[in-house]
C-alpha cells in the first residue's frame, strides 16, 4: 500500500505526461502506472472493508466483549470488559483481553465465582434478538 496520497494532474502540457505530486516533489510518470496504483489502492480498500464478511453478509469475527454482550452471556459490555481485565474469561485455554477477535469454533470459558461456563461459538452476528441469542453458542 502506498503510504502517501497520490493526486493526478493533467497540466497544460499533456505531452509531458501526467504528474503525480507527492508533497513538494513532482515527477512525470506514465498514465498506465497511475492506473495500476489506483487499482491497487482500490483493491486494498475493498479488501479492508469487505474481507471480513462471508457470503451471507455477516462478519467472520467480533471483539470478545461485544460477542459476550450480543450473545447475552454477559448482560452489559462494560461488565464484559471488567471480566476480561480481571482474567475471568479464557478463549481456547488462554486468558483473553476484551479486544480479542472471536471466531466461529472458539471455546470461551467464563468464571462466575465458583461456577465455570464453557461455550463454543457457533455463529457471529452484529445484532440478535434476545430470545434467539442462545443460537449463537453451544454450552459444553
Amino acid at each position: 500500500m502506498i503510504g502517501f496520497p497520490v493526486r493526478v494532474y493533467e497540466g497544460k502540457n499533456t505531452l509531458a505526461g501526467i504528474f503525480a505530486f507527492i508533497g513538494n516533489l513532482s515527477f512525470p510518470i506514465k498514465k498506465k502506472r497511475v492506473m495500476e496504483i489506483a487499482a491497487k489502492q482500490r483493491d486494498i480498500i475493498a479488501k479492508r472493508w469487505f474481507c471480513d464478511f462471508n457470503v451471507r453478509g455477516e462478519s467472520e469475527h467480533m471483539r470478545l466483549d461485544k460477542y459476550l454482550k450480543v450473545s447475552r452471556l454477559i448482560k452489559r459490555r462494560p461488565v464484559a470488559n471488567e471480566a476480561c481485565d480481571a482474567g475471568r474469561i479464557q478463549v481456547n485455554g488462554k486468558v483473553a483481553k476484551a479486544s480479542l477477535n472471536v471466531k466461529v469454533g472458539d471455546i470461551i470459558e467464563i468464571t462466575f465465582g465458583d461456577k465455570v461456563v464453557k461455550v463454543e461459538v457457533l455463529s457471529i452476528e452484529e445484532t440478535y434478538k434476545k430470545d434467539e441469542a442462545r443460537e449463537l453458542y453451544k454450552v459444553l
